[in-house]
């Protein structure tokens, strides 16, 4: 059986908001939940999204996985790419910063976070115009999305980072509580059980 699944971004998926590269160190309208560091150079030169992915069928095989964000503005004086990777630490949007991912505080194992496995990567122009931007999801970016749907791996998000983290030039993207919050457009196939044979 082939399902097609659309899943946004809700406040509870601590989906915040987003600005990359460097929105404004003082501007907290754009930025995904936000890893940035201590200088306007590089306040918010990350961002991290998170899915419950709890509704999708055990084991399915992806074909298609698309996550889109909004641009809103532009002010990019460049071209940008950018890249999705696989979080591989808990984080909590109370607290996250560039060196801290949890209260307590639990930091990153690394400043600005704890990630592996590029699942996707797109290059957006300095005079794009807004609109929703797609990352599909490489042949090995789906098997990392099955691999987390399977228990491989914990489900932590994902973190946006740019070729260029610097507060020179800005992609502004759209934040949870406007009209268009991220959103991760599935297609995949659930395993159709096999029969069980029991002998007396």
């Amino acid at each position: 059986m082939t399902v097609n699944k659309t899943i946004n971004a809700t406040a509870s998926d601590q989906w915040d908001s987003c600005g990359i590269p460097g929105s404004g160190w003082a501007d907290g309208t754009y930025n995904f939940d936000r890893i940035g560091g201590d200088s306007a150079a590089n306040k918010w030169m990350r961002g991290l999204v998170y899915f419950d992915l709890s509704t999708v069928a055990y084991g399915a095989v992806f074909s298609s996985v698309i996550l889109s964000v909004y641009l809103n503005s532009n002010d990019a004086n460049q071209t940008h790419d950018f890249y999705v990777y696989r979080v591989t630490s808990e984080w909590d949007s109370a607290f996250v910063t560039n060196t801290v991912r949890m209260g307590g505080p639990t930091n990153w194992t690394s400043a600005g976070g704890d990630y592996t496995d590029l699942c996707s990567n797109l290059s957006i122009a300095w005079n794009e115009a807004a609109g929703w931007k797609a990352f599909e999801f490489s042949a090995g970016g789906r098997t990392v999305l099955h691999q987390m749907n399977n228990g491989t791996y914990s489900n932590y998000g994902f973190l946006l980072r740019s070729s260029t983290e610097d507060d020179d030039s800005q992609h502004l993207f759209d934040d949870a509580n406007d009209t268009y919050p991220p959103k991760i457009a599935l297609v995949y196939t659930v395993p159709s059980a096999g029969r069980t044979m029991v002998i007396f």
